[in-house]
């Protein structure tokens, strides 16, 4: 489907000006405004595989999900969220964005020491951007971050999520390069645009199934200024724990 994409950008107006000359206007904006919705499907929809291969579920072995948290490292929430993942015996997988990352070495280490996976989330997420920059700017964003997390870790993490999940035709042959695989998610809890606390944990149940990769964020806060992962993770973790669910790293993503 990618190549079918680029190759549609490139002769679709080709196409519409030959239409043009042989007075079929309307059809030539026709197949023009069908290719750009393509395209903008395929970039801006955080599920769509047509840019190239992403994992947005795992094979479970049993009743298992994979919790993924966005954003972090956060000096309020982190801490937190460790000790809630410990007192559920749940792991989980941090996407943490490389700036914050080098603020808070500390926090990425205990991360890991306490047996969870890191991911690398871009080093300053420019979520509004991230889906337009070219490839050097993708790069870097990549690479900085990998370099933060290589240097508080010893190694870079494998798995790499797109801010707010957009991206485009450039990213794919850059994080196949770098032996990197894109992780989405299954069901998400909007708290990056929802301070409901209510809502956000209901969104994640309703769409929790064995094999889902559920995404919540850190450091997010309501109008009070009072943090919502330390209230959603929890009651997630025991929600579905209670329904006999385990939160497990997949074999497949270290």
């Amino acid at each position: 489907m990618r190549c079918a994409l680029i190759l549609a950008n490139i002769f679709a107006p080709v196409a519409a000006v030959a239409l043009w000359r042989d007075g079929h206007g309307w059809g030539g904006l026709a197949a023009l405004l069908a290719v750009h919705l393509a395209t903008l499907w395929a970039t801006l929809w955080p599920y769509s595989r047509w840019w190239g291969p992403q994992q947005l579920e795992f094979a479970p072995a049993e009743k298992t999900v994979w919790l993924t948290l966005d954003d972090g490292p956060d000096p309020e929430d982190t801490p937190a969220l460790l000790d809630a993942l410990d007192a559920h015996g749940a792991k989980a997988t941090f996407f943490v964005i490389g700036a914050k990352a080098a603020r808070h070495p500390e926090l990425v280490r205990e991360i890991a020491a306490r047996g969870h996976a890191v991911g690398n989330h871009t080093m300053t997420h420019p979520q509004f951007a991230f889906w337009r920059l070219g490839p050097k700017a993708l790069a870097r964003e990549v690479d900085e971050a990998a370099a933060v997390l290589r240097l508080l870790l010893g190694s870079a993490p494998t798995q790499f999520r797109a801010p707010a999940g957009m991206r485009n035709h450039f990213l794919h042959p850059l994080l196949r390069a770098r032996g990197l695989n894109l992780t989405g998610w299954t069901v998400r809890g909007q708290d990056g645009r929802d301070t409901d606390r209510q809502r956000i944990v209901r969104r994640v149940l309703t769409g929790a199934r064995p094999g889902a990769i559920l995404l919540l964020h850190e450091g997010r806060r309501d109008a009070g200024g009072r943090s919502l992962a330390r209230d959603c993770v929890p009651a997630v973790l025991s929600a579905l724990t209670s329904q006999g669910y385990r939160f497990v790293i997949p074999t497949s993503a270290p």
